[in-house]
């Protein structure tokens, strides 16, 4: 069944957008359900029908306060989630959960307690079977990263300049109302075609997917996916630290909430 959710939209104006320093008032989001989390959007009659709606919240934790990482992982759940090599990506520092919407509550009372706020808010509309790229982070030159691979072994790829991007495709399952596959593998995207230097021609800067960080799942409307770090690291030669952690204003760590939205019969 799908639901159409706002309530959360005008509260998640305010949601964390200041730290939790107001002990007199209560916190206006603490009864909300992960269901609400959703803005409405508006209606476009040249819309397809087969789009799939997603929200992505992302959510910034002081550094001082990463140790509640742990607190939320383990309120959550992994069985449902496929990946491509499980080993891989804990390796990269990656971790992954899956929750319900009884599961925000207690997530949301860690996100409060430990100061974080509410960042940014992405709505994607998504063709079924079609990904989409959401940025995460910009280089301006060229740059070598360092990663741990599904064999095990670290390697390094030298890319940019470009974006660090989420690579997110949702499909529907034949047969199955109101479900979808959702895979997200963190990629990086060169920009368009530039011009090299004195002679040479027209070339396209390499792209790269990072397909030991593939992490799959099936997922209904009101369920969520969260990614984010399984430590705090500053180091932008690897991953997590490109994906999850910035210093600008501050140190942060980033998460990333993945809610499924509306999916069409």
């Amino acid at each position: 069944m799908v639901r159409t959710y706002c309530t959360l939209l005008a509260a998640l104006t305010g949601f964390l957008l200041t730290s939790c320093a107001a002990p007199e008032k209560p916190p206006i989001w603490k009864n909300i359900k992960i269901g609400d989390l959703a803005p409405r959007l508006p209606p476009e009659s040249n819309q397809p029908s087969d789009v799939i709606h997603l929200y992505v919240y992302v959510f910034e934790i002081p550094a001082s306060d990463a140790n509640v990482l742990d607190n939320i992982w383990l309120s959550l759940y992994t069985q449902p989630l496929r990946f491509n090599s499980r080993s891989a990506f804990t390796m990269n520092l990656f971790a992954a959960s899956f929750g319900q919407p009884q599961d925000w509550n207690p997530i949301a009372d860690i996100l409060r307690i430990a100061g974080a706020r509410r960042a940014e808010i992405n709505s994607l509309i998504l063709l079924d079977g079609q990904p989409k790229d959401l940025p995460v982070t910009a280089i301006d030159c060229e740059k070598t990263i360092f990663y741990t691979s599904i064999a095990h072994r670290t390697e390094g790829v030298t890319v940019g300049p470009g974006t660090f991007s989420l690579r997110i495709t949702m499909q529907k399952i034949p047969g199955q109302r109101g479900v979808c596959n959702m895979s997200v593998q963190p990629v990086f995207v060169p920009p368009g075609k530039f011009r090299l230097p004195l002679q040479k021609q027209f070339e396209s800067p390499r792209s790269f997917v990072f397909d030991a960080l593939e992490v799959e799942l099936q997922i209904s409307p009101g369920n969520f996916l969260l990614l984010g770090p399984r430590k705090y690291t500053t180091d932008k030669a690897g991953l997590s630290g490109l994906f999850f952690s910035t210093d600008i204003p501050r140190p942060v760590v980033k998460l990333y909430l993945l809610l499924c939205g509306e999916i069409p019969d």
